[in-house]
């Protein structure tokens, strides 16, 4: 499970130099993690906060979801407890009580 603005600058999707190190690009690790994880199954949802996620599933049932939402670098609640909830199941809201 990952969440992305699309026009994050703080942590852009694309790959860039820090200095003399390479942060990676969004799509490569994906589909790197698509292929070894064998994720075939790929579906385009909408998600809460007007999110757009793209959902696959393997042979085993395991999930592999990425979605991003319109704007800079942020963080929400609401986007916090929806991974929660896809992730662990349930809302977040009483068994993880860092998310208030």
């Amino acid at each position: 499970m990952h969440f992305h603005a699309t026009n994050d600058r703080t942590v852009p999707l694309a790959c860039r130099a820090i200095g003399r190190a390479r942060q990676g690009d969004v799509a490569n690790v994906l589909a790197v993690s698509a292929g070894y994880g064998g994720y075939k199954t790929t579906q385009t949802v909408t998600a809460p906060t007007g999110m757009t996620c793209a959902r696959s599933v393997n042979l085993v049932g395991k999930r592999l979801e990425f979605c991003t939402f319109d704007g800079g670098h942020d963080a929400s609640v609401a986007r916090l407890r929806y991974g929660y909830g896809r992730v662990i199941g349930g809302t977040g809201r009483r068994s993880c009580p860092l998310i208030a």
